[in-house]
């Protein structure tokens, strides 16, 4: 686990998954890095990381695995390099703080459209709407499980649960026919960071003032609805004093019947006037239409309509109207209250627009983080960018020896254009690492031969820790004014594309040394194998003609040369273990077995045969060869050497055991990992038990150190390994 101190990072180790998931909730941190081997543990440490990211960390083997694990991204161990490592963890808590936004704004939105389906909700009372409310408060706020609500209203408070008073309070005032009624309060039990209305989100304010307006707006409609019914008289005080524009309107003709002051005010009409119009001369709807929104209001099949009036000045005006039958002097009559949500409807766009770009945004940078290849990063974000702004054309310029933009991918109207870095600023933002976006540019390339066409562009840069890589240019035939909101998620955009193909770059670099370097070593194995056969050769004549110590001496560099020789053997075979894993497939465990054997006529190996096909690959023998060998190394030429297998259910269990000194019990739980010896008293190189280890994990089996006769280690050695048989799952990994 990794957070940031002064510059600086300050790492946690925890080793096993419920230390990892403690630590995490006494102390939040930046990123936690989780070894691939405990990708099992994931939601567990998931649930306690909350909204830190979460990154595997893998080796190539286990790559498939690591990426469809579900963590946030991985990483490769053998890759690794410390601007890796901080490129990848930026990359993932920048996707992190893009779903944190994009998750508070549903919630806002979710808060609203519960809030409208319980105020339409056919016979409710205020009093179920104040509870209700309460309910659906807490769940919008950042910290919804910390957070409780209160409303209230005329003397009376309306609350759900036990709701405590604390200095972290969020207030807003519910105003009735523009007099304060009552306020709907939100605390949070703890202390949270500053978000800017001090523990609250700015957002949370403008939802909260939103919920009181719109509860006033509704206190005021049930009331008079309620008024309304207890005499015509009290109604008419109603009515004619509301603030509320109310129109009385008779369903049969349309006509409007009466208005009150309020109505006469917001349409610009006199009372006279307004009274002399039908309701489809004010309501932008075709006559037909409105006739039928009126039935439905009549048959009381529906009383909230949302509608757009045309005021006296022409304007047109976002409205929710509440309608209801009602009878005035024995005449039936729809009497209709209306509202101006115009602003309201623009807020509701605005969300939503936002909405869609941060939808794009995420799509980008997914795509910055998922793209294997630098052209189909390019193409992707062109695209989408393109998407976000509704231009015509992109392209992407990377910056080359000599410090120029050269075009590498174009996209749309870009295509048609000869030179699109020409007359837009692309050379400009490569100099000065500096975003330009023009609303008034001209376009030559697209006009009619001899003229000009103008449009508006942005460049933006694509760089990485401070370095520039290339331009971004978004091209349209459209005069565009770009907001600071569009210009800031622009920028967003150019980072994260930069830093992407930053990466893809680096990637392609370590592919390319790694290829080298693995030429590099086939060449220096296959002549280091050529020498050592010569030298082998001459060495065992030399044996054969020595005697005495100098025949000693002729054994030891036998000894020697097959030592080099099993050193290139156990590289070659550590190059093929990290290449990604071959499917696996029956394998005749006993042709195995036996094929090995031969390869030591001069060891005493006690075997009685086996009827097992096991699920490996063609690299099986070298765990019967590593194994035999450690056994003749450590036990000399007269260990008797002994292989048993086994059946276990859906596996096979394989014993190799020998009459050596054996391991102390100290030494077992090490004794598989790289460049760890065996342990018994003799030098090694420590690369042979860990190979063999890694292949019996990779067909899905595991291997420990034992005792030949249990507790009693001074009797010998005995390694015991699982493998799965051909029926069994060949993904599995459990021994």
């Amino acid at each position: 686990m990794i957070s940031e101190s002064s510059g600086e990072c300050d790492v946690v180790r925890r080793s096993r998954p419920e230390d990892a998931a403690k630590t995490l909730s006494d102390a939040p941190c930046d990123v936690v890095l989780l070894d691939a081997g405990l990708a099992g543990a994931l939601a567990q440490i998931t649930e306690a990381a909350g909204d830190t990211p979460i990154i595997l960390l893998a080796d190539p083997a286990d790559e498939h695995r690591a990426r469809q694990a579900g963590a946030d991204d991985y990483l490769i161990r053998q890759r690794l390099t410390p601007d890796l490592i901080a490129r990848v963890i930026r990359c993932a808590a920048s996707r992190r703080r893009a779903a944190a936004v994009l998750t508070e704004r549903e919630k806002e939105l979710r808060c609203l459209y519960a809030l409208g389906r319980l105020i339409e909700a056919p016979g409710i009372g205020l009093d179920e709407i104040y509870r209700g409310v309460t309910g659906l408060i807490p769940a919008a706020m950042q910290y919804a499980d910390d957070a409780c609500a209160r409303i209230t209203v005329h003397g009376r408070e309306f609350q759900t649960g036990a709701c405590t008073e604390t200095p972290w309070r969020l207030e807003s005032p519910i105003v009735v026919y523009g007099k304060p009624a009552g306020r709907l309060d939100v605390w949070y039990r703890s202390e949270h960071p500053d978000a800017g209305e001090g523990a609250f989100l700015a957002e949370e304010r403008l939802l909260i003032d939103a919920v009181t307006e719109r509860l006033g707006r509704v206190t005021e409609r049930i009331r008079a609805e309620e008024t309304l019914r207890e005499s015509e008289e009290r109604y008419r005080s109603i009515f004619t004093e509301s603030l509320a524009p109310m129109l009385l309107i008779d369903p049969e003709s349309g006509e409007i019947v009466d208005a009150n002051a309020a109505a006469s005010k917001y349409y610009g009409y006199p009372h006279s006037t307004l009274t002399g119009l039908q309701i489809a001369e004010i309501n932008t709807l075709d006559r037909d239409e409105v006739f039928a929104e009126m039935e439905r209001a009549r048959a009381e099949t529906r009383n909230l309509f949302l509608f757009q009036h045309r005021l006296a000045t022409g304007e047109v005006r976002d409205v929710e109207v509440y309608s209801g039958a009602i009878t005035v002097g024995g005449r039936p009559l729809l009497h209709s209250i209306v509202h101006d949500i115009t602003e309201r409807r623009d807020a509701e766009r605005k969300i939503q627009d936002r909405n869609r770009q941060l939808s794009i945004i995420n799509r980008i940078i997914g795509t910055a983080s998922r793209s294997g290849a630098a052209g189909e990063l390019m193409e992707k974000t062109l695209d989408q960018a393109m998407e976000l702004l509704s231009f015509e054309g992109a392209g992407i310029a990377l910056i080359d020896a000599e410090g120029r933009a050269v075009p590498a991918c174009h996209r749309g109207i870009a295509a048609d254009m000869q030179d699109w870095t020409g007359p837009l600023p692309c050379d400009r933002v490569a100099k000065t690492g500096t975003p330009v976006f023009e609303e008034d540019v001209p376009l030559p390339c697209l006009a009619e031969e001899g003229g000009t066409e103008s449009g508006s562009c942005a460049g933006l840069p694509l760089a990485s820790d401070g370095t520039m890589i290339g331009v971004m240019t978004l091209i349209s035939t459209r005069r565009h004014r770009f907001t600071d909101e569009e210009k800031s998620l622009l920028i967003a955009i150019g980072q994260e594309t930069g830093r992407a193909l930053d990466r893809l770059m680096l990637q392609r670099q370590l592919e390319a040394a790694n290829e080298q370097a693995n030429f590099y070593l086939d060449v220096m194995a296959h002549d280091i194998n050529n020498a050592n056969t010569s030298s082998l050769l001459y060495a065992s004549l030399l044996e054969e003609i020595l005697t005495g110590e100098e025949k000693q001496y002729a054994r030891k560099l036998l000894a020697g040369i097959r030592q080099s020789t099993e050193i290139i053997g156990n590289v070659s075979t550590i190059r093929r273990l990290q290449e990604a894993n071959p499917p696996l497939s029956p394998v005749d465990l006993d042709t195995v077995i036996r094929e090995v054997i031969r390869l030591f006529p001069d060891a005493t190996i006690r075997y009685a045969g086996a009827d097992a096909t096991v699920l490996a690959d063609d690299l099986l023998p070298e765990v019967f060869i590593n194994l035999i060998g450690n056994s003749r190394k450590y036990g000399g030429t007269d260990v008797v050497i002994a292989i048993r297998v086994d059946d276990r259910d859906d596996r096979v269990q394989v014993t190799v055991e020998d009459t050596g000194p054996g391991i102390a019990d100290t030494v077992k739980p090490g004794v598989f990992n790289r460049f760890r010896t065996g342990g018994r008293g003799r030098s090694g190189k420590g690369l042979g038990l860990y190979i063999t280890r890694v292949l019996v994990e990779r067909y899905g089996g595991s291997i420990r150190a034992d005792d030949r006769l249990c507790g009693r280690p001074e009797e010998g050695a005995a390694f015991r390994f699982t493998l799965p048989k051909r029926s069994a799952d060949p993904t599995s990994r459990g021994g």
